[in-house]
């Protein structure tokens, strides 16, 4: 199943309803490509498989407002922007020409050289915005995100099941890994913002101890590039 549909395409990426139809085989062909050369096989197939995106994943795809480096406000535009462009880029040079009414067909019996170079650029235009929006963004997002820190307030046993307080979990996940006090152990229930749970051996005490989580497994560096012509 595909996270972009044909009615993604709006505005700049405008789409004529009548070639729903043949976005959707670019959609198919060229998304998950994308996805996996921006985030990484393991990212990607986590993502993918997922009926609903989880509220990292959501705000990875979407794009979110955040608190940044420096405690900066800084945006992510989304990876699902940077996926139409991209998908956009590759149905224009398909011989296609965009209008005020959406993409028609661009015939070479009624195309001309000005009509052909137009409409090159417009496909290279939104392509390199899109690159942009990789770099600039979504590689923003992931590289602050990479890890997250804090530090334990208390902790309660029962048995070999531990609750351990927290004054965030953000993007923090059942079965993710977290390493608290310098030892791996997996999450096993979480209460938003305030504790989550992890299975370790008995008489043990975790207050005040670091704790550190990677919402997201080490992304690849991408190798997109900018196309001039």
């Amino acid at each position: 199943m595909s996270l972009l549909v044909a009615s993604d395409f709006v505005g700049v990426y405008k789409i004529s309803a009548d070639n729903f139809s043949s976005i959707e085989d670019y959609i198919n062909q060229y998304e998950q490509m994308y996805i996996r050369a921006i985030i990484g096989d393991e990212n990607a197939s986590n993502m993918l498989i997922l009926a609903n995106l989880t509220q990292k994943y959501l705000d990875l795809w979407n794009g979110v407002n955040y608190t940044g480096f420096s405690d900066l406000f800084t945006t992510n535009s989304g990876m699902k922007t940077a996926l139409i462009g991209f998908i956009y880029f590759h149905y224009i040079s398909d011989n296609f020409t965009n209008t005020n009414v959406g993409n028609v067909y661009n015939s070479n019996e009624n195309s001309s050289n000005t009509d052909n170079t137009t409409n090159g650029q417009i496909a290279v235009n939104r392509f390199n915005t899109s690159v942009l929006n990789v770099r600039e963004d979504v590689n923003t997002f992931l590289s602050f995100y990479n890890s997250i820190t804090t530090t334990s307030t208390g902790s309660s046993e029962v048995a070999t099941d531990y609750t351990i307080l927290i004054p965030t979990t953000k993007y923090l996940e059942v079965g993710n890994t977290i390493n608290v006090g310098g030892a791996d152990y997996v999450v096993t229930a979480i209460d938003s913002d305030v504790s989550f749970n992890i299975t370790a051996s008995t008489g043990m005490d975790f207050n005040n101890s670091e704790v550190i989580w990677h919402p997201f497994f080490k992304s690849i560096i991408n190798n997109l590039n900018i196309i001039v012509i």
